[in-house]
């Protein structure tokens, strides 16, 4: 008795290079996702440093206010 497993062994290889390139599109997400996670957290900090200056600003305004200096 023989049977031909060539075509159960195509589709083993079909399979696998799907899984592959899944694979592939998930690393290609990730690393997308990544680099935009990177930039917001950039972006935020870059905020912040903003109004730190903005108040720190504001704070020499008042300061100069009180003392009478203009």
């Amino acid at each position: 008795m023989t049977t031909d497993a060539s075509g159960l062994k195509r589709g083993t290889m079909d399979a696998s290079a799907s899984i592959g390139a899944l694979g592939d599109k998930i690393n290609q997400t990730s690393s997308l996702s990544r680099g935009v996670w990177a930039a917001a957290v950039d972006g935020a900090g870059a905020l912040a440093v903003g109004k730190m200056v903005a108040q720190a600003s504001d704070l020499a305004e008042e300061i100069g206010a009180i003392l009478g200096i203009r």
